[in-house]
């Protein structure tokens, strides 16, 4: 009997431990991938600035600056294309609702009541 729980607690103790193994091996393996996610992305970057370092240091973006600054070589002509100017809008008045009107033919005050509600909600749903 003592024989059998003392199997019993190893056998859990390891499938315990094997679990949290392989939880442990499984986020692990997800904090990797997000590295060499992020490694690929400032690989991506770096090379970026070396393209724009060999451009400064070969006097081309010196050109590409100039030009992103407004200025051209004096043989050229410059021509500036843009969207013509906005149109003003004149907004349109909103037209003035009528005033509600309520007929009274009841004799109680909650008729009454009832019969201006229905003109209030009848009034606001046409305009």
């Amino acid at each position: 009997m003592l024989l059998r729980a003392g199997l019993a607690l190893l056998a859990a103790w390891a499938v315990i431990a094997f679990a949290q193994e392989a939880w442990t091996a499984s986020r692990l393996n997800a904090e990797a991938a997000a590295l060499h996610g992020r490694n690929a992305v400032l690989q991506s970057q770096n090379n970026d600035y070396r393209r724009d370092i060999q451009a400064v240091q070969s006097g081309g973006a010196a050109e590409e600056v100039a030009r992103q600054n407004g200025y051209s070589r004096p043989d050229e002509h410059l021509y500036l294309v843009s969207a013509p100017p906005p149109q003003a809008a004149v907004p349109t008045p909103a037209p003035t609702p009528a005033p509600a009107t309520v007929h009274d033919h009841s004799s109680s005050p909650l008729d009454a009541l009832r019969a201006w509600w229905t003109g209030l909600t009848r009034h606001g749903r046409t305009s």
